[in-house]
């Protein structure tokens, strides 16, 4: 399990206190770079919410999945494809991730049968994507506190069409 806190702050003091945290912390290197990342995220639900209700309602347990896509900005190949199963109690969460080895948009259309076929991996409701989420993300870690991360997330923008989702044109931003 790990603590996850959240904050929206804006950009200028972002900005602040990350150039006061970068002497502290190193820049996670992602892919063999230090270089910020963008994250894409292909969130999934039944055709009840039942995930997206249990936020809203403020329960203290739940799951959330999704299927996340990672590249350094600027690159064109993903360097990481995976399908993450998100389980929250309180603040504390806990991530089960899945490879994804070979991406087509089948999984899109059945990602249950996806997570059964490739790793044996059960979800009782059929899921279907329901909300996309774009962003950049620079990432800090201590070597003093180990397991202590600091992320940053910039360019935070929405999609629906989840079959383009790098048709920049498709995004909104939040």
């Amino acid at each position: 399990m790990r603590l996850e806190l959240k904050y929206n702050i804006p950009r200028t003091k972002a900005e602040k206190l990350f150039n006061k945290l970068k002497h502290f912390f190193l820049i996670e290197k992602n892919s063999n770079t230090s270089k910020p990342y963008e994250n894409v995220n292909i969130y999934f639900d039944d055709i009840n919410f039942k995930y997206y209700n249990e936020k809203k309602e403020g329960m203290n347990i739940r799951n959330k999945l999704r299927i996340r896509f990672s590249r350094p900005v600027g690159s064109s190949q993903y360097t990481r494809k995976q399908i993450e199963i998100k389980k929250r109690r309180g603040f504390d969460a806990a991530k089960d991730i899945y490879e994804i080895n070979h991406y087509n948009n089948k999984i899109l259309n059945n990602i249950n049968t996806y997570l059964l076929e490739e790793h044996n991996k059960i979800i009782k409701n059929k899921l279907i994507p329901t909300a996309g989420v774009r962003y950049s993300r620079t990432s800090l870690h201590s070597n003093i506190l180990p397991g202590l991360r600091i992320t940053f997330d910039t360019s935070i923008k929405c999609f629906a069409d989840f079959y383009n989702f790098d048709k920049q044109n498709l995004f909104f931003y939040i």
